[in-house]
């Protein structure tokens, strides 16, 4: 069972990477009606969380990890080359902690709690095109087809959902970010993402809000 949520960027990184493994398995969609059942098996009270073999586990970076190690078949982290797999975990933890945070929408409410003049749209746009530019520097450097070489990885789970953001919350200009902008479009068509995208979940709001 995974709990998630249709928008929620770590539990979107969680439902693509069970699709590209084509890992059966059963949503459960958190919202305030069901927030207590979530409680229950995560006292953090976040999505995703997955119940599989008895266990629980919290966390989008130890759920695909111990996926990939499990589920051995489309890999995520490269199995030939420890460059590589550094490489993809370079990526990713430059979105984790440089671009997603900054996305957050309890964290940006806490923010415009704390500051009533900040512009919070402004201030979200600015963070997101400025982050997503130093990540456009790095993927000079790793880029193949996809983010990290020509195989999909886990850094292509990441970077999907955080550009989404900057895309259609922040509206935020790809053209200035050529290889990101071609990774993304390229995986936006591929069926493992579009089956794990918010727009194809029951439960998706209606309204996106920054």
């Amino acid at each position: 069972v995974l709990y998630t949520g249709a928008l929620s960027s770590c539990s979107w990184r969680v439902r693509t990477a069970l699709a590209l493994k084509s890992i059966d398995y059963t949503p459960f969609f958190v919202n305030g009606e069901t927030i207590e059942s979530l409680r229950e098996v995560n006292p953090l009270g976040k999505v995703p969380a997955l119940k599989i073999n008895g266990s629980v586990l919290v966390e989008s970076s130890a759920i695909i990890e111990y996926l990939d190690e499990t589920f051995p078949d489309q890999p995520l982290f490269p199995r030939d080359s420890a460059i590589m797999r550094a490489k993809v975990r370079m990526v990713v933890q430059v979105i984790n902690s440089e671009i997603q945070p900054f996305q957050n929408t309890g964290f940006i409410d806490r923010l415009g709690d704390k500051f009533p003049t900040l512009e919070k749209a402004k201030w979200g746009h600015d963070i997101c095109a400025n982050e997503l530019g130093k990540l456009e520097k790095i993927l000079e450097t790793t880029a193949g087809k996809y983010c990290v070489g020509d195989q999909i990885t886990a850094a292509d789970i990441y970077l999907v959902p955080q550009v989404w953001n900057a895309d259609r919350r922040f509206k935020v200009d790809l053209t200035a970010m050529p290889i990101i902008k071609r990774v993304y479009e390229t995986l936006f068509e591929h069926e493992a993402f579009k089956k794990a995208n918010p727009m194809n979940q029951p439960y998706m709001p209606s309204n996106i809000e920054v």
